[in-house]
């Protein structure tokens, strides 16, 4: 799933599992505005979400604090302009928290598979490529069978995706 639907996704499912709590609460004439309202807080906050959630650079936590600081604003004003919206505004601190937690959490997850298979990688062509380990017989024994079945695997990828990349550059 590439980022945009998983951003569509956590938007959906982050505005629809509050939007039912808000349709217990708010009066029926308002619920399209509170869903239209809640549709574009989940977008921010899964905005901010994922991007955190992929990014290692340090500046990316300056984007969901400028979001938390936004949504922060937004909320005061709301509660100090018509405090008859307070159901509103919980509702859409709900949905900001879910998502924003949500998207960050899938999107850090996605990024760690990436990178674990390229630490073993690396690994594993440092162990299998070393001279000094590949000569001794007891050292290369424990090395097979600690990393072995590991590293073939890898290896089989690896060739397949070389092998695919040499294919399309030769066509």
């Amino acid at each position: 799933m590439n980022v945009l639907l998983l951003w569509l996704a956590v938007v959906g499912a982050g505005a629809r599992i509050v939007w039912l709590l808000a349709a217990l609460l708010v009066p029926r004439g308002e619920r399209l505005a509170v869903l239209v309202l809640l549709l574009g807080v989940s977008a921010i906050a899964a905005a901010a979400g994922i991007t955190g959630g992929l990014s290692r650079e340090a500046a990316v936590g300056d984007i969901v604090a400028a979001a938390l600081g936004l949504f922060g604003g937004v909320i005061v004003y709301l509660f100090g302009v018509d405090r008859s919206k307070g159901v509103i505004g919980s509702c859409c601190g709900i949905a900001f928290s879910l998502t924003l937690t949500v998207a960050y959490f899938e999107a850090a997850a996605r990024r760690g598979a990436p990178e674990s298979y390229a630490l073993w990688r690396d690994k594993c062509i440092e162990k299998f490529t070393d001279k000094d380990l590949l000569g001794d017989p007891v050292a290369f024994a424990f090395l097979d069978g600690s990393m072995g079945k590991l590293c073939a695997e890898i290896f089989i990828r690896e060739k397949v995706r070389l092998l695919g990349q040499a294919a399309a550059a030769a066509s």
